[in-house]
C-alpha cells in the first residue's frame, strides 16, 4: 500500500502552515545568542596566573569530556589544562606559525657527511 502524501491531510496542513510562516513579517530569521554568562574562572593553562573566565558549556564539555575519559580509564582533564588566556594564546600562535614557517638550512645533508670507515 502506498500513501498518495498529496492527498495526505496531515502534510496539506504542515505545507500551509510552512508557507504562511514563510511570509511572516514578525520573523526575521536572525538569532542572536547574546553574550554567555560566565559562571566560573579557570586558570591559564600556560601557568601564567591569569584566570580566564568560562561559561556553563564549558562545565559541561569537560564534565562529559572527562565520563568518556573515565570509562576508558584514563586520566581527567583538569582545569589547569583547557583554557588559554588571550596574551598566552596569541604567544603560542605565533610559536606555531614560526614552526610552520621554512628555515633556513643549518645541518649539514646526511649524503654529504665524512664517512670513517
Amino acid at each position: 500500500m502506498t500513501r498518495d502524501f498529496a492527498t495526505d491531510p496531515e502534510i496539506a496542513e504542515d505545507l500551509i502552515r510552512r508557507a504562511r510562516s514563510e511570509r511572516d513579517t514578525d520573523r526575521t530569521g536572525e538569532f542572536s545568542f547574546g553574550d554567555a554568562a560566565i559562571v566560573e574562572s579557570w586558570p591559564c593553562r600556560k601557568g601564567c596566573g591569569a584566570m580566564v573566565g568560562v561559561t556553563s558549556a564549558a562545565l559541561f564539555a569537560l564534565e562529559t569530556n572527562n565520563r568518556r575519559l573515565s570509562m576508558m580509564r584514563q586520566p581527567p582533564i583538569g582545569k589547569h589544562q583547557v583554557m588559554w588566556c588571550p596574551e598566552c594564546k596569541s604567544a603560542d600562535d605565533e610559536e606555531k606559525a614560526a614552526a610552520r614557517r621554512p628555515h633556513e638550512q643549518t645541518e649539514i645533508p646526511l649524503t654529504h657527511r665524512r664517512r670513517n670507515a
